[in-house]
């Protein structure tokens, strides 16, 4: 709990709470602000401030402020709210539009367009706010309004300025596709009542519409314009999987990846249609595609209606059941003997499943010759993947030189250890280049207790990753190295282990002076700092200057006696 801070409240700042309403269980918060009531900002004020920001901001949002007066007494004591909050009502926006910092303007301006408050965003425009800034990206404020169907703000952001710019006709089209897609018939009637959408939009508008599954706006559109909506589209509108639409559009000339879109979607009665309708089933990706549903409840439904209609589930079906980890479609598939793919396994061990591996292993999937363990380093969960190369070896499954080399590339030194003390064969260079990458001091001190050398490259590793403490390890342990050291470092636009390198005078390449002036906005620091411990001018220097139009570095470099060639004269 923190106390008031007394010689705050003078200045008149707004500051942002370091607590919000999320910091409690809103239960928690609801049964404490229901027994203090309304308008009892007295009693919850010795508190602190944060208690105090949760009381009166949990009112606010929930739309049902009854005591401003309360409110704006906290705000001049330093009892701060947020944009999102302040946004929610007139009173509160105009009190900050007053007093709060122009940042601050701004953010309750946008926060005010998301929750559709016309009023405030008319009386922040009038009060000189500048928002368009806000619009540079506006795509996600645009889409989330559309998306509600919001129609006063739409035209009041169009009267604005700040959408729909008529000279600009791929925004136009954008927002007439858009507004199809999200079924939003007012604002395309608006649009259309004002000169906007015209008959040469119809083509958007049905491709929006049937992508989004919205049957209203085709039937307006074709109404409005006396138009049909192309058949063609139909495959449009089984993506939406609505299949009022599909039938509506009477199309019964249906393309091989209708059926592999219908099946991924899930919806079994749009499968009856379709069958009903002449398309074929005889495609072979009909169950896999089913499979990529994320409802894997939704699959076995699927997978069994497609089953029960004689369509045949094949080895695929269990490939890709264990690709997506969906144990349950792979079960099915067994137990309509649908046969093991020859790379069931790998994919399977791919999708970083333990539960999908260990059941094709225990349920007579093929192993195969192939070195898969590697699959399992790639997952970026160290201890799942650490498992599932222990789950792998106890089946016997191959591994090789790439186990480790991925291990260490992913950064899974436990995995690489387990590994190499269980005799998995590894490359010792390629591993501590990775290692070297991946800055852990303590990784590469036990592989040069497992045999591994420090060859005159690693250092380079360290330098290009910014690691500086592990190039001195490295250093300290009497490695030695060449000029791509300096050079990474230099390229890495690494201050500190430039600096070292030049300090205890690392092995260079002639041209560090080009490659700094390139590489650095200020490169005078460093050319002094080479120039100190010895480095060598060359002409480079001099041409990269120029060739940057660089005159004052140029000036610069002449005046301190780096040469230049005829090269550089004739830039």
């Amino acid at each position: 709990m923190r106390d008031e801070d007394s010689s705050s409240s003078s200045n008149g700042m707004l500051l942002e709470p370091s607590a919000t309403m999320n910091d409690l269980p809103s239960e928690v918060m609801k049964n404490i602000f229901s027994f203090v009531g309304k308008g009892n900002y007295c009693f919850v004020a010795p508190v602190s401030k944060d208690f105090c920001y949760n009381y009166l901001t949990f009112d606010v949002i929930e739309d049902k402020f009854a005591h401003r007066l309360d409110y704006l007494q906290a705000i001049g004591r330093n009892k701060v709210t947020t944009a999102e909050a302040a946004s929610t009502s007139f009173d509160l926006a105009e009190y900050f539009f007053l007093h709060a910092p122009d940042e601050f303007h701004k953010r309750v301006v946008k926060s005010a367009i998301l929750r559709g408050k016309v009023d405030i965003v008319e009386v922040g425009h009038a009060m000189g706010i500048d928002v368009k800034e806000l619009f540079l990206h506006k795509e996600d404020i645009v889409g989330d309004m559309l998306r509600r169907g919001d129609l006063e703000m739409f035209i009041l952001l169009v009267d604005l300025g700040l959408l729909l710019d008529r000279n600009d006709a791929q925004e136009l089209l954008r927002t007439i596709s858009y507004v199809g897609m999200t079924g939003q018939l007012g604002i395309l009637k608006w649009l259309h009542e004002n000169g906007m959408c015209k008959d040469e939009h119809t083509d958007i508008i049905f491709g929006g519409a049937t992508f989004g599954g919205n049957i209203q706006i085709v039937k307006w559109t074709e109404s409005t314009f006396n138009c049909r909506c192309p058949k063609e589209l139909a495959r449009s509108a089984v993506c939406s999987g609505n299949v009022e639409l599909v039938k509506y559009l009477e199309n019964k000339t249906w393309d091989e990846y209708t059926i592999l879109i219908a099946a991924k979607i899930g919806n079994i009665e749009l499968l009856q249609y379709l069958l009903e309708s002449g398309c074929s089933f005889n495609d072979r990706w009909i169950g896999p595609s089913a499979i990529e549903n994320n409802n894997h409840e939704k699959v076995l439904e699927v997978l069994h209606w497609l089953h029960e209609h004689g369509v045949p589930l094949d080895e695929k079906t269990c490939t890709h059941s264990a690709g997506f980890g969906n144990l349950k479609a792979l079960k099915y598939a067994r137990s309509k003997k649908c046969p093991w793919d020859d790379i069931c396994l790998e994919i399977a061990v791919q999708s970083h499943d333990l539960e999908v591996v260990e059941y094709c292993l225990t349920n007579g999937c093929a192993i195969g010759t192939n070195a898969i363990c590697h699959l399992a380093m790639r997952d970026g969960d160290y201890d799942r993947a650490l498992r599932m190369l222990k789950l792998l070896r106890k089946f016997s499954v191959p591994w090789s030189e790439e186990t480790c080399s991925v291990a260490a590339g992913h950064g899974n030194f436990e995995a690489l250890k387990w590994a190499v003390l269980m005799g998995c064969p590894w490359d010792r260079r390629q591993c501590a280049y990775y290692a070297a990458e991946d800055g852990d001091i303590e990784v590469l001190k036990w592989m040069k207790s497992q045999g591994c050398e420090w060859n005159e490259r690693i250092g380079a590793r360290a330098a290009e990753k910014g690691h500086l403490e592990t190039l001195k390890y490295f250093r300290s342990d009497g490695c030695h190295f060449d000029k791509y050291t300096l050079t990474e470092a230099i390229w890495s636009r690494n201050f500190a282990i430039v600096e070292y390198c030049a300090e205890h005078n690392f092995p260079f390449d002639e041209r560090i002076y080009e490659y700094v002036v390139d590489k650095f906005h200020d490169p005078i620091p460093i050319i002094k700092l080479f120039q100190k411990n010895g480095y060598p001018w060359h002409p480079s220097a001099c041409k990269e200057a120029a060739h940057k139009g660089d005159l004052k570095l140029l000036r610069w470099l002449r005046y301190n006696g780096c040469m230049w060639d005829e090269e550089t004269c004739n830039l």
